[in-house]
């Protein structure tokens, strides 16, 4: 494979963080409302819609961002006390799926193997 392949993958690889807070920013702007609704009893949601909700676009961003992170340790998060274990319950299965699976794992996935991968290659 030429170098010129390699930069092209790299690039696009690398732009995949973008897409992912393109997606943040759609879910921000579309759905962050009702994803909220079911985190009522959660503090950490109901502290940072009160700390960013005058925040603008940034503040959804960001506010969508940490019920992201959110779901992907739902776990050590009820253990904590940050969030109630029945509001991540509520959360349907097809929201959990799409925030983890599409917005981190998948991203973290194709940049480990793209590293991984050139690695090899170049020794």
């Amino acid at each position: 494979m030429t170098n010129m392949q390699i930069a092209v993958l790299g690039i696009c690889l690398f732009a995949s963080p973008v897409l992912m807070i393109a997606a943040w920013v759609f879910v921000a702007c579309r759905y962050l409302d009702y994803l909220e609704s079911f985190f009522e009893n959660s503090k950490i949601v109901v502290g940072n819609k009160n700390n960013l909700s005058g925040a603008g676009l940034l503040g959804r961003v960001l506010r969508t961002g940490a019920i992201s992170a959110m779901l992907s340790v739902s776990q050590f998060c009820v253990t904590k006390g940050l969030v109630d274990a029945g509001d991540v319950k509520a959360v349907p299965e097809r929201i959990k799926r799409f925030m983890l699976w599409l917005s981190h794992l998948l991203l973290f996935v194709s940049l480990a193997a793209f590293c991984i991968w050139v690695g090899v290659l170049r020794r």
